[in-house]
């Protein structure tokens, strides 16, 4: 059975990364990657680590690894989409790590964790995107395990490693401090609890602990107060923790409309939450009762969920102390894995060796696994900017309409970057795209227009309507022009 999880596992996890893979070409390009391509790549590597702007779209080791790329491969939409893909390697080898080290090598439970941390087609599109959010949970799940084998195996070589890969996460993408900050005070609690509780001094250790850590925040300080300079956060939730850090993610997991009943979802919030918060006082309890015994400590049930926990905490300690809204979509996806490293814990302590628990967990994660990426798999679209999924659809009608001639386009600010990159790297030489405008312009005189559904009325007495793509039409000039 041990032999028979490790196939299964691989194959689960390579039919993951083809997937994602056909959506590298299939899905156009959004309209948050172009700029990485068009803009921060064409700066050197310094004025990349250091932010030529506030922006935050420049997510520092995506564009660094784009920019290796651009330097002798040419600019196709796989290319700047492969240090994410790669990355999904990094994510997979970790959740391996992490079920082997939970689960029995023959418990029929280790598939179904697995299923647990791949279901989640949200999380699976930027693995195939060129954003820094696949490659910083990747890094982010990968710290977690080592952080977890460290305290569960007790060797101090897996809590650096824990560190030094939350650093890179964190590197990847800025809305992962938080996770580093919990991991910081997990580093520290590792040799109070080796050193028997006792607040001893180990002077190596801390300093080259408070070099790394204070290198670190050197190295980011320049970035982060520049978007603080600018607001750039401003963009984020201003709604609660609950709201934005926990109910957003739910209809994100669905991946479908966010029309869903907000009461059904604030009740799966509390559920999720309510066990969590459960479990940790339940442990808490346990550790009091057991008179800090350091068996508790190694627990992978208390580790994961006391990880989650704290960076849950450390979010909203952010936002109380400097105002930063919570993360929320895409910013909050670290949050999943961890939340997976801790129910599967759960799963593996909960009557693990009973068969027939065993087998009945598999049978309803696998049917609920197989439902849910029948209703929300496709290769078309990436939920987050949906809009743009009908990119190569436009340039097929645009190029029937002007039969071999020069496409005078101009469109909707929403659609701009996705239709640039491929003007920008030389795919579309035929289109003549108009510049960027939020405004759309009915004297604008060009003959194609593709707009959003709340452009039509303004349009209308000019143009006519040539092609619908759901609540997007793209329209032709009438004439005389």
């Amino acid at each position: 059975m041990a032999r028979v999880n490790n196939i299964v596992y691989w194959v689960l996890a390579l039919a993951c990364f083809s997937f994602i893979a056909v959506r590298t070409v299939c899905v156009p390009i959004t309209h948050d990657e172009c700029a990485t391509v068009a803009h921060y790549i064409n700066y050197s590597v310094w004025d990349i680590m250091m932010y030529p702007d506030s922006w935050p779209n420049n997510h520092i080791l995506n564009t660094l690894a784009v920019k290796g790329l651009c330097t002798f491969l040419p600019k196709e939409q796989w290319v700047v989409r492969l240090p994410n893909l790669l990355s999904f390697w990094i994510f997979a080898c970790a959740v391996f790590g992490f079920l082997k080290l939970v689960f029995k090598p023959e418990s029929r439970l280790f598939i179904a964790g697995a299923l647990l941390f791949y279901i989640n087609l949200y999380l699976l599109d930027f693995f195939g995107l060129c954003r820094g959010y696949g490659m910083s949970t990747a890094l982010v799940t990968a710290s977690a395990v080592a952080l977890v084998k460290a305290f569960m195996e007790q060797r101090a070589r897996y809590v650096w490693w824990s560190l030094v890969l939350a650093m890179a996460g964190a590197y990847a993408n800025f809305t992962a401090l938080v996770y580093f900050a919990a991991v910081c005070v997990f580093f520290q609690f590792f040799f109070f609890v080796q050193n028997g509780f006792k607040l001893k001094w180990i002077r190596w250790t801390h300093l080259i602990f408070l070099l790394m850590v204070g290198g670190y925040v050197l190295l980011i300080a320049t970035p982060i107060l520049k978007m603080q300079a600018d607001d750039q956060f401003k963009y984020w939730s201003k709604e609660s923790f609950v709201v934005a850090s926990v109910e957003k993610p739910i209809h994100l997991f669905n991946y479908g409309s966010e029309k869903l009943e907000r009461q059904n979802v604030h009740r799966e919030a509390l559920l999720l939450i309510g066990l969590v918060l459960l479990t940790q006082l339940f442990w808490w309890y346990r550790l009091v009762r057991d008179k800090w015994s350091g068996d508790n400590f190694r627990n992978p049930v208390f580790l994961t969920n006391t990880l989650l926990v704290l960076t849950g905490l450390m979010a909203i300690l952010n936002n109380l102390v400097t105002g930063t809204p919570h993360l929320t979509g895409r910013t909050a996806l670290f949050y999943y894995p961890l939340l997976i490293m801790f129910i599967a814990t759960l799963l593996a302590v909960l009557k693990s060796e009973h068969f027939l628990f065993q087998s009945i967990s598999v049978l309803l994660i696998g049917l609920f696994s197989v439902w849910h990426i029948k209703k929300v798999a496709n290769v078309s679209s990436a939920r987050e900017w949906y809009f743009d999924e009908n990119t190569f659809d436009v340039m097929a009608v645009l190029r029937t309409e002007a039969k071999g001639g020069t496409i005078d386009l101009r469109t909707n600010w929403l659609f701009y970057p996705s239709f640039y990159f491929y003007v920008y790297t030389g795919k579309a030489k035929d289109i003549h795209l108009h510049d960027y405008n939020k405004e759309v312009d009915v004297n604008a005189g060009v003959h194609y227009y593709y707009v959003m559904e709340q452009d039509l009325e303004k349009l209308k007495p000019r143009y006519d309507v040539i092609k619908r793509f759901n609540d997007r039409y793209l329209l032709k000039r009438k004439e005389p022009f």
